[in-house]
């Protein structure tokens, strides 16, 4: 086994040791496809032989696990697909990068009579329907919510955005003036959801601990740590609590903070995915596609982040509460559009003007 595996690697930096190291796109694995075949031929027999009593077994059932769907998916290979490799001195990688599900998905869904796909967020609804199925025209219901919209106030805080060029020490500044004003107008619990780390990183450290108890997600977080973060909106406090969490992370969806344990949601910027190699990828097909590049690569995404962070606040109908959105880009046209029905008022508010907005609300 131990040589196969070996025959594997040196077949893997045979393959694209002279490109350099990079991300790149190749239409197919012909040197490296033999060489995997052989190993899952090898570990068949090796894990089937009930004599072998190898401490790692598990490790190579897993490997034989992950070798067997590869060459699964790598057999049905086509226009949906690229072969994409990272290719550097410590380590090559190769993955079966699925741009567009829709193929996929319809296979499993033609299998059952029918099938209901349903969520607060699916929103835009061509978005879903073009990534979840090949059926022309699905059947879409947008189903009225009915929490009362009296019960929250959603505003959108102008003179701040979270565009990389435009971060500077004093946006960050204006950043924490907002959360400052905000949070001050009624004593409770808020949630403030982020971007990135380091955007959370330069906010919360300009917020006194005189002024709010500030919380922070960290990057490591297991379940235990998930669930000692949420105790800390059951207790009570002399000072308003401010916690960041990551847009789209482990807070933004599956927690229940209702009644008082959560009285604000307040988005800081506009949670954009980080530009990449695969999300060049996703822009380039859906650019050929659709001609909306940006918006399948970057923008639905963001504002999917966005449902989701703003749905942790009402979660029963007598919950109340305020969803703020600080960025210039949310009074933009094209990006109001891709809301839900409900937010049909949304107040634009400034660093000046936000505290009182706030306050004849409460």
């Amino acid at each position: 086994l131990k040589s196969k595996i070996s025959s594997v690697q040196r077949a893997m930096k045979d393959s694209f040791e002279g490109r350099g190291e990079a991300d790149f796109i190749v239409s197919e694995l012909n040197i490296l496809m033999p060489k995997l075949l052989w190993l899952k031929s090898a570990l068949d027999e090796f894990l089937d032989d009930s004599k072998n009593r190898y401490d790692g077994i598990e490790s190579l059932r897993e490997l034989y696990f992950e070798l067997s769907f590869f060459l699964e998916v790598y057999e049905e290979l086509d226009e949906n697909y690229v072969i994409k490799v990272h290719f550097s001195e410590k380590y090559t990688e190769v993955t079966l990068f699925c741009i567009d599900p829709s193929k996929r998905l319809q296979q499993k869904l033609s299998m059952a009579r029918s099938s209901v796909l349903f969520s607060a967020t699916l929103l835009p609804f061509h978005y879903y329907r073009s990534l979840s199925c090949t059926v022309e025209k699905p059947f879409s219901i947008y189903a009225k919510s009915l929490f009362d919209p009296k019960n929250r106030l959603i505003v959108a805080g102008t003179g701040v955005t979270s565009v990389y060029k435009k971060r500077t020490d004093q946006m960050y500044e204006d950043y924490a003036a907002y959360i400052r004003k905000i949070v001050s107008v009624k004593k409770g619990n808020y949630m403030v959801f982020v971007p990135s780390y380091a955007i959370m990183s330069e906010i919360s450290g300009r917020l006194s601990s005189l002024e709010c108890d500030v919380l922070c997600q960290t990057q490591d977080m297991g379940e235990a740590d998930r669930d000692l973060f949420l105790t800390e909106f059951k207790k009570e406090r002399e000072k308003s609590l401010v916690a960041f969490c990551i847009a789209g992370g482990i807070f933004g969806e599956g927690i229940d903070l209702t009644g008082d344990l959560l009285i604000g949601v307040i988005i800081a910027g506009l949670p954009l995915p980080q530009v990449s190699f695969e999300q060049k990828i996703l822009s380039d097909y859906f650019d050929r596609k659709y001609g909306e590049g940006f918006n399948y690569a970057y923008l639905y995404p963001a504002v999917n982040k966005v449902l989701q962070s703003a749905g942790r606040l009402i979660r029963t109908e007598t919950d109340r509460g305020i969803i703020v959105l600080l960025d210039d880009r949310y009074t933009r046209p094209d990006v109001r559009a891709l809301f839900p029905k409900e937010w049909d008022e949304i107040t634009p508010v400034t660093i000046d003007t936000v505290e009182d907005v706030i306050k004849r609300f409460w």
